[in-house]
């Protein structure tokens, strides 16, 4: 499978000082493969990494509730749907529903789903206040699609 990823080779993750992007971008890559997770993830990680989101809006990893994994799939998908416009419902459940491919445990998953779901309504409200409200990209949808019927 060709993936085609932009690559600054600087330190551009403030939450990761001592990491290159090319090295973060190994260890998400990395984890996509560990796990054996569906050529959607690695086609919206893809497609949200190139957008390059963590420059202008930022990238916090797990915003109120810290993981144990940094850097983290679920989490990167997370907040770039958030920092893109794309959060909400859909965002959420794909999170709840990738912690449990990535190693996470069912109740854990569960327990995190519940704080993004009450965390996230000031998220989403914040975002509809700035007009950071986009129609969710078809790959998005896609992978919702797909892990609902998994």
């Amino acid at each position: 499978m060709k993936t085609n990823f932009n690559i600054k080779d600087k330190f551009s993750f403030k939450l990761y000082p001592h990491l290159k992007e090319g090295e973060i971008l190994t260890a998400l890559l990395r984890e996509i493969e560990y796990y054996n997770l569906p050529n959607e993830v690695l086609f919206e990680f893809e497609r949200l990494w190139n957008l390059r989101f963590w420059e202008t809006s930022g990238y916090d990893g797990a915003t109120g509730i810290k993981n144990r994994k940094h850097p983290s799939i679920a989490n990167f998908l997370h907040d770039g749907y958030y920092r893109c416009g794309y959060g909400g419902k859909v965002a959420d459940l794909i999170y709840k529903w990738l912690l449990p491919l990535t190693g996470y445990t069912e109740k854990t998953a569960k327990i995190r789903y519940a704080g993004i779901r009450s965390l996230g309504s000031y998220f989403r409200l914040r975002n509809y206040l700035k007009g950071n409200i986009k129609q969710k990209p078809h790959s998005m949808m896609s992978l919702y699609y797909l892990l609902k019927n998994e």
